[in-house]
């Protein structure tokens, strides 16, 4: 029994262990199906072969956990969008001085990864440094219509960097990419936590990861207590 609760009681430690590595990776962090696979790892000892070597309870704990990250990637994908389009309208008020009255609207755009993605990356940091452009129309009449485009990369967010730091100037740019650095010392200097707070409480999503933390903690738990009263 003990060959099959030691490598299981490792899958559940080394899921715990990721699941804040991952959400920090920002190289590697928007994976939607790597994320799946870090959090089902746990339910193949649900399989025949294994299950056999746990407990009833164990074999309780684990369906329900397997079902709370089956029902964690439904939510996300019936949430995801209205999340990230109420988020990215939430900021462009804060950019700019919006007046739908004299037909302005602002058009956000993040990065190109699946939409079910974004909410991943709101769950835990802020999507401004994930903002590709930024479309500002302040007419839309089709007579009358003025608009502005800024596009907005990583080298945008390090020639800031650079600026702050003094090892170049503003001048020194092309104008794009002055226009491009300016935005994102605009984008740094809103404060955004309140506001992902206040949508994260809105989402079921968020709740449902946290509770899949905390099912894997209590598996964890009795796993440790089998092992050590198989030890003892």
């Amino acid at each position: 029994m003990s060959e099959i609760l030691i490598p299981y009681c490792g899958v559940i430690d080394s899921t715990l262990e990721s699941i804040p590595q991952y959400f920090n990776d920002k190289e590697d962090v928007f994976g939607w199906e790597h994320l799946k696979k870090i959090l089902k790892g746990p339910a193949a000892y649900l399989k025949a072969d294994k299950r056999v070597y746990l407990s009833k309870k164990d074999r309780d704990m684990l369906r329900k956990y397997s079902f709370a990250v089956d029902e964690l990637f439904s939510t996300l994908n019936e949430e995801n969008k209205q999340y990230s389009e109420d988020y990215c309208n939430w900021l462009g008020k804060q950019l700019f001085n919006v007046d739908p009255s004299k037909g302005m609207e602002v058009n956000i755009l993040l990065s190109e990864y699946d939409y079910r993605d974004d909410i991943l990356r709101l769950i835990t940091t802020s999507a401004k440094e994930f903002i590709s452009s930024i479309e500002c129309i302040y007419n839309n009449d089709p007579e009358q219509y003025s608009s502005q485009t800024i596009e907005i990369n990583r080298s945008a967010w390090d020639n800031l960097e650079m600026i702050d730091k003094g090892v170049i100037e503003l001048s020194d740019l092309s104008f794009d990419e002055q226009e491009s650095c300016k935005m994102a010392e605009r984008l740094s200097q809103v404060d955004d936590k309140q506001k992902i707070e206040e949508l994260l409480r809105s989402t079921r999503s968020n709740k449902s990861l946290k509770e899949i933390e905390y099912k894997l903690k209590d598996i964890q738990n009795e796993l440790i207590k089998e092992i050590d009263k198989i030890a003892g």
